[in-house]
């Protein structure tokens, strides 16, 4: 009798427990808005009370703004917040293109819910900032502020840094594609006029060819493995040992150490993914490892491409968000001028631990951008306008230019980048060595 007492117990402890270890997941993917969903026609309405992100991104907001609210108990503070949040929804829905007509679907969905989440996000740090300082008027703080970029370049030079050039030969076209090898040596891949490309080593100041490439034009990607040998990606793939000789293309966990598919690997097992989000499917960047799925806080926006990185010295994944210029939302330039911060991540391989760098707002702001954290402080490559080096939220140029294929070398103190041909010369490689004064974080650039 006890003995059976005592299983019951015991069964009702387990239950019980798995119900409160559900409970909290259970509320947060039924939490409310701020607003009635079920009295709620608009479209931006609808959108948020379709998206459990949007619902409690609503949800936040609503807490700020009381928050901000009670902070100063002037009728006339309430009236002017009051006015303020109501441009705000304003604003939101004219940059995020929501009208009374807007038609949302399947397509378009992702799209119109990012951006919302984007502008909920820009508005909670302006009621943090109105709940801090409740004595300054609420438009003072979320009227948009147009950064000046003039002070970023003003007086910027080279620091104490050494640079390697290698001239292109005349006959080059295109872009040369470069990798560095674990031994920090750069692969390179020149193409010529005729199509065909030569795969060449430098190391040392010195350059000497290790193949042929036929149609090279068909590759877009060279990534070096780390047994030396080199991989080509494109509309084909290629995979050329460290002796010249070609070698059958059959490994897929060769193809994440590259970063192919959305995924990139660490060649350890573990690997980052950061594939486009989808109805249903992951909306924010995964970590797996051996020992299981590490779900990071950085959100997948559909609005943006992301491209991934393994860095060895810092043990850890880079991830850079792509600004198309062709695209660049007038809301995502407004909010990176006002805070000076358009984020890159770098995320450890082992923990999966979240550390945010951010690239100040700058002349570039219409070019593809791509942050180099080395162990020497942290680098920026602007495709139309040069290398830059971010210091004290700025940033310096180190060397102008059109410049591309920028990549940070394994023991992460130098960097590889090619300079595009100009009407008067054939393209360039640069390398740039960094690693001149005290050796610092290469995750973060910081000591």
């Amino acid at each position: 009798m006890r003995a059976s007492f005592i299983r019951r117990l015991w069964l009702f402890t387990i239950c019980l427990c798995a119900v409160l270890f559900v409970m909290p997941a259970a509320h947060a993917a039924t939490v409310m808005p701020s607003f009635n969903c079920a009295h709620a026609p608009g479209v931006d309405e609808t959108l948020i009370c379709a998206d459990p992100l949007l619902r409690q991104a609503d949800h936040d907001l609503g807490q700020a703004y009381a928050a901000a609210r009670n902070a100063n108990a002037g009728a006339g503070y309430h009236a002017a917040l009051r006015s303020d949040e109501h441009s705000w929804i304003l604003q939101r829905n004219a940059e995020c293109q929501i009208t009374k007509f807007t038609i949302v679907t399947d397509s378009n969905r992702p799209g119109f819910s990012d951006c919302l989440l984007d502008q909920y996000a820009e508005r909670m740090d302006d009621l943090a900032q109105m709940r801090l300082h409740p004595q300054t008027a609420p438009g003072a703080i979320s009227h948009p502020i147009r950064r000046s970029f003039l002070a970023a370049t003003a007086g910027a030079a080279a620091t104490a840094q050494s640079f390697s050039s290698l001239q292109l030969p005349a006959a080059s076209t295109g872009t040369p594609l470069l990798a560095w090898r674990n031994d920090g040596s750069v692969a390179l891949l020149d193409t010529g006029g005729d199509g065909s490309g030569t795969l060449s080593i430098w190391s040392n100041g010195a350059l000497h060819m290790l193949a042929q490439v036929p149609q090279a034009a068909q590759y877009n990607q060279l990534c070096a493995l780390p047994d030396g040998s080199l991989l080509l990606l494109g509309t084909a793939t290629a995979w050329i040992g460290a002796d010249g000789k070609r070698k059958n293309v059959s490994d897929p966990a060769a193809q994440r150490l590259c970063g192919t598919g959305q995924q990139v690997g660490d060649g350890d097992g573990t690997t980052l993914q950061y594939g486009a989000a989808r109805p249903g499917a992951e909306r924010f960047v995964t970590v797996t490892t051996p020992a299981g799925t590490i779900v990071t806080p950085i959100r997948i926006d559909s609005r943006f491409a992301l491209n991934a990185a393994f860095l060895p010295s810092a043990d850890a994944f880079l991830l850079n968000r792509n600004v198309n210029p062709a695209t660049l939302e007038a809301a995502v330039e407004r909010r990176w001028s006002k805070s000076n911060c358009l984020a890159y991540w770098t995320i450890a391989a082992k923990t999966g631990a979240v550390q945010q760098g951010c690239i100040p707002f700058g002349p570039y702001v219409n070019s593809v951008l791509t942050a180099l954290p080395t162990r020497a402080g942290v680098y920026l490559a602007a495709s139309g306008y040069g290398l830059f080096r971010i210091s004290n939220g700025a940033a310096q140029l180190v060397m102008p230019g059109t410049i591309s294929q920028a990549a940070i070398s394994a023991d992460g103190c130098s960097l590889a980048f090619a300079l595009a041909q100009g009407a008067q010369s054939s393209g360039a490689m640069i390398v740039l060595n960094a690693c001149g004064a005290k050796p610092t974080s290469a995750a973060t650039g910081t000591p």
